[in-house]
């Protein structure tokens, strides 16, 4: 049984319908698929969360290039809601 191309509520459903594998070697195979459709979540999952780190990054770096021409009360709160931003995404990942 290949799942491969199956998308994530087909395969929800699937799995809810109750699985029908005719040997254990099928079962076998519909499991090593699962676990590689685990690990490449988990890595589209910490591609994601490099992606946000990075733009953060890229806009520290530019709000740091023009931050001399910014009024220090505008900028503290720019660091603050900053700070806030960050932990309230670090939190929901």
């Amino acid at each position: 049984m290949n799942i491969k191309h199956l998308n994530n509520a087909e395969l929800s459903s699937l799995i809810s319908g109750g699985l029908r594998c005719e040997s254990t070697d099928e079962l076998l195979e519909l499991i090593d698929d699962l676990v590689e459709r685990l690990d490449q979540a988990a890595i589209d999952n910490q591609d994601v969360i490099d992606d946000i780190s990075n733009v953060f990054d890229e806009f520290e770096d530019a709000y740091n290039a023009v931050s001399d021409d910014i009024d220090a009360e505008i900028t503290d709160e720019y660091n603050d809601e900053l700070k806030t931003l960050k932990s309230t995404i670090r939190e929901e990942l």
